[in-house]
């Protein structure tokens, strides 16, 4: 086995020590890490004891695998396993993170950053994130979302994602319609992500461009107020210049733009993990202050933070014990988020304390409509005149028609007389001809295409274009009956 491999496998075995009650647990998870690894192939015997004999706190493990297995059979609290090797590692060679941000010039860590990726350059997991393991998958996919949840994400959003790595989270937002700015140190994991773009391209017609940026450490190559939301997964605590960042942050976000972070904790340099990356390749694991973080985002030009208060881990309860949740009942359910955040923070800055959306989210969209034809009865020569009046009734500010996605119409729908649809794009009629967020009404007068001899009713709805009907979102259509085109 290669010590590539074996360093590998010691990082997985550490991770693992932090999640895991039990040592046969950590020893069974390892051994499908080095079958994922080593391309499935069988973890014989001879192979995995080659792995104890380099790792002293692993011969430990092994060597107590039963008593404490046994201990936890028996309900005995155990603590997630610290071998006396490890804490001899923490006593003797403890890396001082602020220390090393000091010591490393920003040159030694862009150039490190780009080494780590040029080593791994053909390793399937980073095309393959953030499905490569059944056991990072969750907690990644549930901190992506929270963020996209948070930054109250739309389609067509101008998305800056900072310090993107091989690129995965890119690809997402990319499929979700936004046009995104992938940024990062690493010339080798920028071309690692646009090889996974033309792997797994983005499904559908008119999806915007991913643009791949490279970052100097310093400057964001962007005009100022350009970006809708900024993502940054699990990057921050990776800087040598968190205030620099921050602000080109602020710099490049629109008014009302906002900043969404998923990071590690306080006491994130002191894990083994981030110990043992700190020693061996030239990378910072900060720790993440809020307090600090809010301090310097203040100073350029953010007005508020929220913080999100969530689990990753699932809190099981039987039946009884979650009909006592529902009904006002703790269940322990607040020390287990507590748990959960101990070394992790998601949280949001904002250009803005007023939140302000427009008709590219649905958020706070709905409108009421009034029409009235005064003859229903029309020759076939002849057609139906309309009137109406519309009225925006949420706080949305209602883009202008012709515009791509979000552009605020009146739909009309047609139907037969005894409400049998005929066509549910029957008419398109512009409503907004420039953005004016306090303008609330619209009177419109228009003709229905010419229809063939019969009797119809129609109904008139507002759409925000690519993104809903109104209906859907709780407005109540208007709905004109009684209408009968007659031959001559």
């Amino acid at each position: 086995m290669s010590d590539k491999v074996l360093a590998e496998a010691d990082q997985v075995f550490r991770f693992l020590q932090t999640k895991q009650s039990g040592a046969i647990n950590v020893m069974k998870k390892l051994i499908i890490f080095l079958m994922q690894y080593l391309s499935r192939r069988p973890v014989t015997a001879p192979l995995f004891a080659q792995l104890i004999s380099k790792f002293s706190h692993l011969q430990n493990y092994s060597t107590h695998a039963n008593d404490q297995d046994n201990q936890l059979k028996e309900g005995t609290p155990t603590l997630a396993p610290e071998t006396q090797t490890a804490k001899q590692d923490m006593d003797q060679g403890k890396v001082d993170v602020k220390q090393l941000m000091a010591s490393l010039k920003p040159s030694e860590l862009l150039e490190a950053a780009d080494e780590y990726y040029k080593s791994e350059r053909h390793n399937p997991y980073f095309l393959q994130k953030p499905f490569a393991s059944p056991f990072e998958t969750p907690e990644i996919l549930i901190n992506f979302a929270k963020v996209v949840q948070g930054i109250d994400l739309f389609n067509g959003a101008k998305v800056l994602d900072f310090g993107v790595g091989s690129c995965w989270s890119s690809r997402f937002l990319n499929q979700m319609g936004c046009e995104v700015y992938a940024l990062d140190v690493s010339k080798t994991a920028l071309e690692i992500g646009e090889e996974s773009l033309r792997i797994f391209p983005p499904v559908g017609d008119n999806i915007p461009p991913i643009h791949f940026m490279r970052f100097d450490g310093e400057n964001i190559e962007l005009p100022d107020s350009t970006i809708d939301r900024v993502v940054c997964l699990d990057a921050l605590h990776h800087v040598h210049n968190p205030g620099r960042v921050l602000e080109e942050m602020s710099r490049v976000l629109t008014p009302h733009g906002i900043a969404g972070f998923s990071e590690p904790g306080p006491n994130h340099s002191c894990s083994d993990q981030s110990q043992y990356e700190m020693r061996n390749y030239k990378v910072i694991e900060n720790d993440i202050e809020i307090e600090e973080i809010w301090n310097a985002a203040v100073d350029f030009g953010f007005e508020k933070i929220d913080i999100s208060v969530h689990s990753i881990d699932p809190f099981w309860l039987d039946l009884q014990s979650f009909d006592d949740f529902m009904t006002g009942g703790t269940s322990g359910i607040e020390d287990a988020v507590r748990r959960g955040l101990s070394n992790r923070r998601l949280f949001f800055l904002r250009k803005s304390v007023e939140s302000v959306s427009d008709s590219r989210t649905p958020r706070n969209l709905s409108a009421t409509v009034t029409a009235n034809i005064e003859q229903k009865t029309i020759s076939e020569r002849e057609r139906f005149c309309v009137s109406a009046v519309v009225l925006n009734t949420g706080s949305g500010i209602w883009r202008p028609s012709g515009t791509d996605i979000g552009a605020v119409n009146l739909g009309v729908t047609l139907f037969t007389a005894n409400g049998q649809l005929i066509d549910n794009r029957f008419l398109r009629v512009a409503t907004v001809e420039q953005i004016d967020p306090e303008r609330k009404r619209y009177d419109l007068t228009f003709e229905l295409p010419q229809l063939e001899v019969g009797q119809y009713q129609i109904e008139l709805d507002m759409v925000s274009e690519d993104v809903a009907w109104f209906e859907v979102l709780g407005s109540k259509p208007c709905l004109i009956e009684g209408l009968e085109v007659r031959r001559g």
